[in-house]
């Protein structure tokens, strides 16, 4: 189950990443995610 969810996660954010040109302070805004949260979770996935 953690791993769907992560994986869920993972693509979720990486949509998100495509759809505002990679742009993080957009997809965090998107999101509605603090940006510093989301560049370690980006880190943490490795892209």
């Amino acid at each position: 189950m953690n791993d769907e969810i992560r994986q869920y996660e993972k693509s979720l954010i990486q949509r998100t990443l495509a759809t505002s040109g990679n742009n993080v302070a957009e997809a965090a805004r998107i999101l509605q995610a603090p940006r510093r949260a989301l560049r370690e979770t980006i880190s943490r996935f490795g892209f």
